[in-house]
């Protein structure tokens, strides 16, 4: 999943918050050389991506994109994904998400002294550009797509892949309040079995 999804699995423990947002910004040498702060968020991406992966109801979701995006459909899932616990937000979080979103801002600027440079330098990018904002429209989508398309390896147009979605915005969203409404509650699960670790 993209950033929103890692945020809200994570809140409100702000080193999980921190270590789950990070791991995607960083070589595999820098993060043996992260702060052990964080070390348990990486831990818990990690969880998540593997959880998400498996997830029935999300490869349901890839496979209706792969017609449009073909091997990049699990990147605009991720994204798409986002986009759905924006327009769901009340049924995972109790916090308004313009207030969410200026916490995590927060949290990540508070939090730079410890990150590698290029980490350092997306975060600022991001904490900037607002990025968060994103999420909260389809023409925000449609940016980050048409930036994802600038990005890639293979020839593709990411932005279809919203086409397909506003066309199919039932059966996308049955299958990601089937598939978060799961994560949600094995995440708590998650952290309260780390917690009894320590």
């Amino acid at each position: 999943m993209n950033f929103l999804a890692h945020f809200v699995l994570s809140y409100p423990n702000r080193e999980l918050m921190v270590g789950n947002y990070i791991l995607d910004l960083i070589s595999k040498k820098e993060e043996k050389l992260l702060h052990e702060t964080f070390t348990v968020g990486v831990k818990m991406h990690l969880w998540i991506d593997k959880s998400t992966d498996e997830h029935p109801h999300v490869k349901k979701i890839v496979s209706l994109l792969r017609p449009s995006v073909h091997k990049y459909a699990p990147v605009a899932a991720d994204i798409l994904i986002d986009h759905l616990l924006f327009k769901n937000w009340n049924r995972y979080v109790d916090k308004d998400y313009d207030e969410f979103a200026d916490h995590i801002y927060q949290l990540l600027l508070s939090q730079l002294n410890f990150f590698p440079d290029k980490a350092k330098y997306i975060t600022e990018r991001m904490v900037n550009g607002l990025w968060l904002n994103q999420y909260k429209s389809i023409e925000g989508i449609q940016d980050v797509m048409t930036r994802m398309n600038r990005k890639a390896t293979f020839e593709v147009d990411f932005t279809q892949s919203v086409q397909v979605f506003t066309e199919q915005f039932e059966t996308f969203e049955h299958h990601f309040l089937s598939f978060f409404d799961e994560i949600f509650v094995a995440a708590q699960h998650w952290t309260s079995l780390q917690s009894e670790r320590k």
